[in-house]
This record gives C-alpha cells, sequence and structure tokens, in this order.
C-alpha cells in the first residue's frame, strides 16, 4: 500500500478532479485528500473502497493485489497461501512424469478447467473431477516419495 497516495493523485488527476472536488464527492476535507496523496495518511479499508468509488476505478486499482489481501483477511490469506503452494507442488508433480498444466476458463468462474498434456494427448478435467484425481494421486506411493524427497 505504499503506493495508494500516489495511485489516489494519479487517478483523480486523470479523471480530471481537484483534491477539492474529491473531497466533497467522498465528504472529507481537502486536507484529507493532501494527507492521503502526500502519503501522511493511509486510508482505512473501507476508505479505499470509497476513494476507488469516486474515482470510478476499482480498490485494486489504487492498491494492485495487496486489495485482495486485505478483503481475505490474515487467516483466510495463509489458507489461500497454503492451497497454492500445494497446487504448485502437484503440478511440479505432473511436470517429472511429463506433463504440461494448463488452465480453462475465468478464475473468476466457478468452474475452471484444467488441461493435462503429454506429447499429443491432451486431457481435460473439470475442477471436481481434478480434484478427485489430485486426492487419488496423492495417496499414491510414488507422490509420497516426489514429496519426501522434493520437501524444502
Amino acid at each position: 500500500m505504499n503506493n495508494i497516495g500516489q495511485n489516489i493523485k494519479i487517478v483523480r488527476s486523470q479523471a480530471n478532479l481537484k483534491q477539492r472536488e474529491l473531497a466533497e464527492k467522498l465528504g472529507v476535507s481537502e486536507a484529507m485528500i493532501c494527507q492521503w496523496e502526500t502519503g501522511k495518511r493511509i486510508p482505512k479499508k473501507e476508505t479505499i473502497k470509497k476513494i476507488a468509488d469516486g474515482l470510478g476505478v476499482s480498490p485494486s486499482d489504487l492498491i494492485g493485489p495487496e486489495w485482495f489481501d486485505l478483503q481475505a483477511g490474515p487467516e483466510r490469506l495463509k489458507e489461500l497461501r497454503e492451497d497454492v503452494s500445494q497446487i504448485q507442488a502437484f503440478e511440479q508433480y505432473l511436470k517429472t512424469l511429463g506433463y504440461s498444466v494448463s488452465y480453462e476458463g475465468s478464475a473468476d468462474s466457478e468452474e475452471l478447467n484444467v488441461v493435462l498434456i503429454k506429447g499429443k494427448e491432451k486431457t481435460t478435467f473439470t475442477g471436481g473431477q481434478f480434484d478427485e484425481f489430485k486426492k487419488a494421486i496423492a495417496d499414491s506411493v510414488e507422490y509420497q516419495i516426489w514429496q519426501q524427497r522434493n520437501k524444502k
């Protein structure tokens, strides 16, 4: 969130708004806008959302991917990081077997397909099917041994 003040200023300028005009839109003082833009104060999460709405952008446009971290909270963020780590390890295992892994569909959608390719063979799994596939592989002796050998 180090750049939030600079980003507010840039987006405000691009929207051809003066600090006073943005302050009026948000119901805060012009001095507050100045403090945010100079980094003397950092707006709270709820305020970031209001600023973004007032500027017609998303909060992530103002603070970047950190916005999603703030939304998730520390416990959920820890879970998500563990999930990503497990997925990366599983993908790495599949690569050692000669498979390439790709994804089809939007990350925003409920159903993201997973595609495994080895040579000219291509297999597409729905998210649910791939979860079952991962569970079956995770219980295999070969995967357990690979994990032990590749622990960091």
